[in-house]
């Protein structure tokens, strides 16, 4: 359940994500696979997801765009 939330709704967006060919773009099913198989990768996801700092400069660039 963690790992979809993560994926839904916090990895939207990815940006530098690189694999073997390259630039790996975002999708649900990639990024899921990528939180199961990489422990220090869910742990980032879940405290940069805890961390509200991180979502201030995106919620003000927001409300100046409306």
């Amino acid at each position: 359940i963690l790992v979809k939330a993560i994926a839904e709704a916090i990895l939207l967006d990815w940006k530098g994500a690189e694999g073997p060919n390259g630039d790996v773009p975002y999708s649900k099913k990639l990024a899921e696979q990528a939180l199961m198989n990489d422990e220090s990768f869910r742990d980032f996801g879940m405290t940069f997801s805890m961390d509200l700092a991180n979502f201030k400069e995106e919620e003000r660039e927001y409300e100046g765009n409306s």
